[in-house]
C-alpha cells in the first residue's frame, strides 16, 4: 500500500542486509514489476487483488512463509546491518511471543518502540522500551505459532490500527513482548493513513470498549 519506489528502495536494503538463510515474502496489489527479477531462488512473490487490505496483504505472506519468526518490513523503511541478530537470540532463549524493534522517524529525533502498555486503551506511543504493550507495525517481530494463535492480523477493522490492536490483545492474553533497544530501523516514508482523525478516534474508542470487556471478564 505504498508507491512502488518506496517498496523498491527497501528492497534494496533488505537484499544488502539480509542473511543467506532469511526467507524474502513480497507481496503487493499490481503495483511491484519485480525490476530485479527476485521472484524464485531470491524471493516469493505474491500479488494480491487491488482490494486487498493491509492486514489480508500481511496474512497472505506469513502463510507463505515457512520460518517460525516472522518479521514485518514495510515500504519506505531502510534497515541497519545487524537489525535482527539480538531479536534472534532472545526468540531462541526467551520465552517471548514477539519482539519490537526500534524506530527512528525521518521527522523525529525519538526513538519509538510501541505502544504504551499504561495508556492502553487509549492509543499513544512510546520511546521508553520498558513502557510498551506492544510493537508498531514496522518494528514487529513475532512467532508463527503467536499469529496463528491470534489469527493473523484482524482484516475486519481499518488497517490503521491492525497493530494498535494486537498491542490491546497481546495485553488481554498476557503475551510475552520483548524489546530490542536502538535505532534498528529508519523510516522514510510514513505510513499512509487511511482513516481521518475523526474516523480514527471512534474506531479506537470502539476497539477501546471491546478491549474493556475482555479484560473484565
Amino acid at each position: 500500500q505504498c508507491d512502488s519506489q518506496a517498496l523498491e528502495n527497501t528492497l534494496v536494503s533488505v537484499l544488502e542486509v539480509r542473511a543467506a538463510d532469511d526467507e524474502l515474502i513480497i507481496v503487493h496489489r499490481g503495483e511491484y514489476q519485480d525490476p530485479y527479477g527476485l521472484s524464485g531462488d531470491e524471493a516469493t512473490v505474491v500479488e494480491t487483488s487491488a482490494s486487498s487490505t493491509l492486514a489480508e496483504q500481511l496474512n497472505a505472506a506469513y502463510r507463505h512463509a515457512t520460518g517460525e519468526v516472522i518479521q514485518v518490513v514495510v515500504p519506505g523503511t531502510i534497515l541497519e546491518s545487524d537489525w535482527c541478530d539480538d531479536a534472534l537470540v532472545a526468540f531462541d532463549e526467551l520465552d517471548v511471543d514477539m519482539i519490537a524493534l526500534g524506530i527512528k522517524s525521518s521527522n523525529s529525533r525519538d526513538l519509538q518502540y510501541g505502544f504504551e502498555s499504561d495508556a492502553m486503551p487509549q492509543r499513544r506511543l512510546t520511546s521508553e522500551p520498558a513502557k510498551i504493550a506492544g510493537p508498531m507495525l514496522g518494528g514487529t517481530m513475532i512467532r508463527r505459532s503467536t499469529l496463528e494463535c491470534l489469527g493473523g492480523w484482524n482484516s475486519k477493522i481499518p488497517s490503521d490500527l491492525i497493530d494498535f490492536e494486537m498491542s490491546l490483545l497481546a495485553k488481554v492474553l498476557g503475551l510475552h513482548v520483548g524489546v530490542v533497544e536502538g535505532a534498528l530501523i529508519q523510516c522514510q516514508e510514513e505510513r499512509s493513513m487511511v482513516l481521518s482523525h475523526y474516523e480514527q478516534g471512534r474506531s479506537i474508542g470502539q476497539l477501546a470498549c471491546e478491549y474493556r470487556k475482555k479484560s473484565d471478564s
